[in-house]
């Protein structure tokens, strides 16, 4: 593992550690990727074999606590994908996307350390032994359906037709599973559904939770399978069946507590119109990053914070009697979610004009509302439809750029907000917060 950089004032920096330094060994163990680092360093005594140059160098490190080195390394790529889904978005991309946007990563590694999806097709017998030796549990899978036969024409893998034995080879050696259904109308829906729910419930504890989300399509499928997204009345009626089989489970899996084992994405509902479940219906919001309970999370944290915008906004601006104009750009589905459960709240509020922009993706297409996907192309065409002044304020949807702050189409998110003359902030997930930053900064005068 090659050290990209070494954080001021860390141990690494005490021993003169480097950038550029190759960390070969720790405890004499090999330590190949991120995963080897954190499963070795995590003794309070260390022994590091480290590549300068030519160089062979050893480091001794003894603490009475495991103690953080302060390394940072250099990305290494992910391994690939070896299947050919049907409904891979990847396959759907439009040109004018970063690069990494276009890689179809299955690595197990990411699955444990970020929760990316891996279908377990790829895994060799070392990655085994190694995820049941250092026990990276929780994984997340693509399951998609149970079926053998059926989730080989889906994935196209030379080895997708053997999942139910590699996941019960997981779990018997005390790996746990959070598994998600790709839902594809006409393909592993109706029966095929409830086989795959019912054998995956057949599995818990040891398969945590399934989520079923719906196939996204963009506009680029040229040459592609021909699919189509489920309808409403097919979304309601699988709202209906999830509730079913949801009542069953807090019978039969509740240990005490009550699981409802299976979940739908946020989308089922909003575009079915639908309301969303309550807090209490998520349990512990085990796949929120897969789009599950990801609107009613905000939405409550909202109602719980609600009130602190009644005198907040007043002292903050502190006696400015201007109302200050926020334009918050978002998605079909955040547009629906704002509409249904926040709009009511935030108009009687004195001293602030909300406006909420729904965002037409024209970089995937029309079909595709989610926030995450808005390219800064897709916000400017928004945007310049507006009447901005130097007072305004824009707020940009929390999950629209990645951790170096680069939207799908490459440009940053300090190049966009240059190019308004008003305040653009990127939000949070906290829209009380973000009311309350936005106010402070009007009220100081700065952008």
């Amino acid at each position: 593992m090659r050290i990209a950089s070494i954080r001021e004032k860390s141990l690494a920096a005490t021993l003169n550690l480097r950038a550029g330094d190759e960390l070969l060994s720790i405890n004499g163990h090999p330590i190949s990727d991120h995963i080897d680092f954190l499963y070795h360093a995590s003794d309070v005594d260390l022994h590091l074999d480290v590549r300068r140059g030519s160089e062979r160098l050893a480091f001794d490190i003894s603490c009475e606590v495991p103690a953080e080195l302060g390394l940072h390394f250099e990305e290494t790529g992910p391994r690939i994908c070896g299947d050919d889904c049907v409904f891979c978005f990847i396959d759907q991309n439009p040109p004018g996307v970063r690069a990494s946007i276009r890689v179809k990563d299955e690595d197990y590694r990411l699955s444990f350390l970020h929760g990316n999806y891996v279908t377990l097709d790829n895994l060799s017998r070392s990655d085994f032994r190694r995820i049941l030796d250092m026990r990276l549990s929780p994984l997340y899978v693509s399951v998609h359906t149970t079926d053998p036969d059926l989730r080989s024409r889906m994935l196209r893998g030379r080895r997708s037709a053997g999942l139910t034995e590699r996941l019960d080879r997981l779990i018997d050696g005390g790996i746990r599973i959070h598994a998600q259904i790709v839902l594809v109308p006409e393909w592993n829906d109706g029966e095929h559904l409830r086989r795959t729910v019912s054998e995956l419930a057949d599995r818990f504890p040891g398969v945590e939770s399934l989520a079923v989300v719906p196939v996204g399509l963009t506009d680029h499928r040229e040459g592609l399978t021909t699919l189509r997204r489920p309808t409403v009345d097919e979304m309601r009626e699988i709202i209906d069946t999830c509730e079913e089989w949801r009542g069953d489970f807090r019978k039969r899996l509740g240990n005490g507590l009550g699981n409802g084992f299976v979940y739908l994405a946020d989308e089922f509902y909003l575009s079915s119109g639908v309301p969303l479940p309550g807090v209490s219906w998520y349990d512990e919001f085990p796949q929120m990053e897969n789009g599950v309970g990801m609107g009613r999370a905000y939405v409550s944290r909202f109602e719980e914070r609600q009130g602190e915008l009644g005198t907040g906004l007043g002292d903050a601006r502190s006696g400015d009697d201007r109302t200050m104009r926020v334009f918050a750009c978002t998605g079909g589905m955040g547009h629906e979610l704002f509409g249904r459960h926040l709009i009511e709240h935030l108009e009687p509020l004195e001293g602030l004009s909300f406006s909420v922009i729904e965002v037409e993706n024209t970089l995937f297409g029309r079909s595709v509302t989610t926030t995450g996907l808005l390219s800064s192309h897709c916000l400017s065409g928004a945007l310049s439809t507006l009447d901005l002044k130097e007072s305004d304020n824009v707020l940009l949807p929390p999950n629209c750029t990645n951790d170096d702050g680069l939207f799908l189409d490459d440009v940053s998110i300090d190049e966009f907000s240059s190019r308004w003359p008003c305040r653009v902030e990127q939000g949070s997930y906290d829209l009380v917060e973000d009311l309350l930053t936005l106010t402070r900064a009007s009220h100081s005068g700065g952008r």
